[in-house]
């Protein structure tokens, strides 16, 4: 099934089912609350009753779509949160209104039963919000994207791409003087293609090959496009026109405009007087300085305007410095100053600037007349947005930040002008009072900045040196991302305490080197106090028919060689007297941790080290049956995959055989381990890049499963053999041993994997319910 061909139907019964709830709701408290004679004067009957149900549902509906509180999936999940609490908020308000104008009765009579009706039903919006997440992240996981990025510095698209992980996964990011030929290649490994602001004859072959292959891709606008958008569609017979008037609003909608400005603003400023007063004193008191700050700024068509707000810098701010923007930290700004530009009030004033008829509710930005002569040394068209009114908010206001590069102001600006309506407006405000107390939405630029742009911002930097800070950004980025998720220090920075504890001829500085030719896989053994059972270990890798014909890329006819890394990690039992056997082989190679890292950050060690194309895991008390290797490499080289597993045997601690076999599925998907690990370490062949791609962290979880399931993600499926080639030692603790301190780590893993309380929850349920059914058949 195409999962995307279903997502509005999806989302569409998920908005049925939270204002249906909420109308249910609304239902139970005017039967019980509201619908007597006592209370509304009248007594209302089934088709009363029905006509205020749809109305109260209509409301939510319209409030909702107005602040985009449905938009589960597109929204982060905080933004979904807080416009669903504006939405029952604003809904109840009004809904509060009609039923006191219905009884006649005054504020704030008969508010009690409305107040537990918003009380619940925030609740069951926010556990809506919860649960709908939980859905489309378990459809749609993080698409693979490929960025596609010109001479111009992508980081900051990248940045802003990785805040988005649930919804996108940066993969790669390719320049386009790589070639065409290549760039499409490499879009057929990805879900998704972001093409950056790259020339148009490129760009147009790339979008219409990602329509061709069926990618989905996201394209950043030229200004012409945004020019476009607001053109109207004609035909010259049998010719499709784009019809662009060009000359901003029309008479009609600047008189609709201009009434809604001064109405709102008068209303506004009647209502905020004494939060006005409040805080001209505040300001007043804390330097003796003047209460409001005036500066010129540029409105419609250039003109020029004194703008009034708040003063929030010192008196003598700009003696020195002359006229900036606000810097991160920017010690001009006065205490009262900052608390009124986190919440956005220094802004206040400009109601009267509204009245007045300089600017508006909703446009462009004011800009100092000397920033915005700069601005256009830069970028001609930055003009363009003085075709409408300055406004108090507006498109990039929303979907800006404060420091956004004057670029990107100008096509969120563009876009507000070309695609102007009425509705547009109201839903900017709604977005508006949703915004006020974000903290990324009032940052400055930094201190050595004078304005939003930077030195080098629109000009053509040195390409091989950029695409090199490309690749460092995503590395960072996913650096970044795994210490958000997991709280660790990334393991591949690792140190090595000495260069005797390196295989020989290998340096510290080599160890992410390619692998050595002819070597086709490393066997990684971490060992701590398993002196008992490590020379068995070794013995089944050493013993191992390494005579097969290989497809791989390696090269053609017998592959013999091997190398086993056994790391111990900081020993009690004395391993060393076990090594001595093996000092003359060259294929062994015996490593030491001065402290204990655990096995997992041993593992990604071994894997740091490794010079063979695949790596395999194997714990010192397990064993290896003789074809274990070829069987799993004659699976890998026939399906192309990057992993493989195998099925097990279960063994006493003595090594006697149980007769338990725990099979495994021939290919594994991410959906089929997602409550059932049926990987298992001492059975796993992978690649050595996807190995050290994915390391293993989190050793307080099931760190292996959640590598394996980080690979799946990024992969479609991995391999296995349904045979038991490795004999699994299990504890002889009983069934019931370290069921808890597993359940725990389990619990873990699904956090540490990205999921939410509840969804983490969920899953552990399911996994707890199969545990249950295992122990009762077992």
């Amino acid at each position: 099934m195409d999962r995307e061909r279903y997502k509005r139907l999806i989302m569409f019964f998920a908005s049925v089912l939270v204002i249906g709830l909420q109308t249910a709701h609304f239902a139970y408290i005017w039967y019980t609350e509201y619908n007597r004679r006592s209370v509304i004067q009248m007594f209302y009957w089934r088709r009363g009753n029905w006509v205020l149900f749809g109305l109260y549902a209509l409301i939510i509906f319209l409030i909702s779509k107005l602040f985009g509180a449905l938009k589960v999936g597109y929204m982060r999940v905080q933004d979904v949160i807080i416009a669903q609490i504006c939405s029952v908020l604003f809904s109840n308000a009004i809904v509060y209104i009609q039923l006191a104008l219905i009884g006649r009765w005054k504020f704030p009579n008969h508010i009690t039963p409305m107040l537990r009706l918003t009380a619940v039903n925030l609740v069951l919006v926010i556990l809506w919000v919860v649960f709908m997440r939980w859905i489309y992240n378990t459809i749609y996981p993080p698409k693979s994207v490929i960025l596609v990025y010109d001479q111009h510095n992508p980081e900051k698209l990248l940045k802003n791409i990785a805040s988005r992980k649930d919804k996108y996964d940066i993969e790669e990011a390719v320049p386009v003087s790589r070639g065409i030929s290549y760039i499409q290649d490499h879009i057929l490994n990805h879900e998704a293609c972001i093409v950056g602001d790259i020339p148009s004859h490129e760009r147009n072959i790339l979008v219409k090959y990602c329509f061709e292959k069926g990618v989905r891709c996201y394209c950043s606008p030229k200004i012409s496009d945004i020019m476009l958008m607001g053109a109207e569609k004609i035909h010259m017979f049998d010719t499709p026109l784009l019809l662009m008037r060009n000359r901003g609003l029309t008479a009609e909608q600047q008189f609709v405009k201009r009434l809604l400005d001064i109405v709102v603003c008068v209303l506004l400023a009647g209502l905020l007087s004494p939060v006005l007063l409040l805080i001209a004193a505040c300001v007043k008191l804390y330097d003796r300085g003047p209460v409001f700050y005036r500066q010129e700024r540029l409105t419609q068509y250039g003109r020029v305007f004194m703008i009034i707000k708040f003063r929030s810098m010192r008196v003598d701010s700009e003696t020195k410095s002359g006229a900036r923007l606000a810097a991160k930290g920017d010690d001009r700004v006065t205490p009262v100053g900052r608390f009124l530009r986190k919440i956005h009030f220094d802004e206040l004033p400009q109601l009267f600037n509204i009245i007045k008829g300089d600017m508006s509710i909703v446009g462009p930005r004011p800009e100092r007349p000397q920033i915005a002569a700069q601005y256009e040394k830069q970028i001609p068209e930055f003009s363009y947005r003085l075709k409408v009114k300055a406004g108090l908010t507006g498109y990039a206001q929303v979907y800006g930040k404060y420091n956004t590069k004057p670029y990107d102001k100008l096509k969120l600006d563009l876009t507000y002008i070309e695609n102007y309506s009425l509705l547009l407006d109201l839903q900017l405000v709604a977005t508006t009072v949703k915004i006020l107390f974000q903290k990324e939405n009032t940052e400055g630029v930094d201190a050595a900045q004078k304005t939003a742009s930077g030195q080098n911002d629109l000009l053509p930097q040195d390409q091989e040196k950029m695409e090199k800070q490309v690749q460092e950004t995503i590395r960072e980025l996913k650096l970044e991302e795994q210490a958000s998720l997991h709280g660790q220090v990334d393991p591949q920075n690792v140190t090595y305490e000495d260069a005797a504890a390196l295989p020989k001829g290998v340096r510290a500085s080599d160890v992410a080197a390619s692998h050595l030719p002819g070597l086709l896989v490393s066997v990684i053994i971490p060992v701590y106090n398993g002196s008992s059972t490590l020379k068995e270990a070794i013995d089944s890798v050493l013993a191992q028919d390494m005579h097969f014909e290989s497809a791989d890329r390696i090269g053609k006819g017998s592959i013999q060689e091997l190398e086993v890394l056994v790391i111990d990690d900081d020993s009690t039992d004395d391993p060393d007297s076990v090594m001595l056997e093996y000092e003359s082989d060259p294929r062994v190679i015996y490593l030491h941790n001065k402290n204990r890292l655990g096995a997992a950050k041993s593992r990604n060690r071994g894997a740091l080290l490794a010079r063979g194309k695949y790596i395999a895991y194997l714990d010192a008390d397990d064993i290896w049956k003789p074809d274990k290797l070829k069987k799993q490499f004659a699976r890998i080289f026939s399906t192309g995959n990057v992993l493989c597993c195998t099925a097990r045997e279960l063994i006493r601690p003595d090594g006697s055989r149980t007769g338990r076999v725990i099979g495994v599925k021939e290919t594994l998907t991410w959906r089929d381990m997602l409550m059932n690990n049926q990987i298992n370490c001492s059975s796993v062949v992978l690649l050595t890049e996807v190995a050290r791609r994915y390391p293993m962290i989190h050793e307080d979880s099931h760190e292996d499963y959640i590598t394996w399931m980080s690979i799946l993600n990024r992969y479609e499926a991995v391999c296995a053999v349904n045979e038991p080639l490795i004999l699994y030692r299990v504890s002889n603790t009983g069934k019931s041993g370290g069921k808890l301190k597993s359940a725990r780590m389990r619990y873990r893993a699904y956090r540490y994997l990205g999921f939410g309380p509840v969804r983490s929850a969920c899953l552990f349920t399911g996994y707890a319910f199969r545990g249950v059914i295992k122990y009762v058949t077992a």
